[in-house]
């Protein structure tokens, strides 16, 4: 990826729709074009990724964004299937997380995320973050 213009389509797993427009928002902002899909729990987030259980024409994205606490199953639990996954370890993907301390830690536990980022997302970290990317 030469950098966050290049995104296309972006995989957002997250189960707070205030999250999701707030998300939906600091695309427009960046200047990025990227059309966001939207799930709400891990199961979707996988069957998403894997273009399964009514997403086998799901696009294959460009980037995920991981919120770390989800319905049945964790952040973590999904970068780790699908980091697995043979045809998809090269997609960025990165957690998003409420706390600050709760980023710290999960910087260090995390090994299968490309980034962390505390929500509430701010604005001029963003396209900075997807950019190193």
């Amino acid at each position: 990826m030469d950098g966050p213009k290049d995104i296309r389509d972006v995989l957002l797993v997250e189960d707070n729709p205030g999250d999701v427009r707030l998300t939906e928002e600091l695309f427009k902002e960046a200047g990025i074009r990227a059309t966001i899909h939207a799930v709400n729990d891990g199961t979707q987030a996988l069957n998403f990724i894997h273009q399964r259980d009514g997403h086998e024409d799901s696009p294959r994205p460009d980037l995920v964004l991981v919120d770390w606490h989800l319905p049945k199953m964790t952040g973590g639990e999904i970068l780790t299937e699908a980091r697995e996954a043979a045809d998809l370890p090269d997609i960025p993907m990165v957690v998003l997380t409420g706390s600050g301390a709760n980023a710290d830690r999960l910087k260090e536990e995390v090994q299968t995320a490309d980034a962390v980022l505390t929500k509430p997302i701010d604005p001029d970290e963003f396209p900075d973050t997807l950019e190193s990317l």
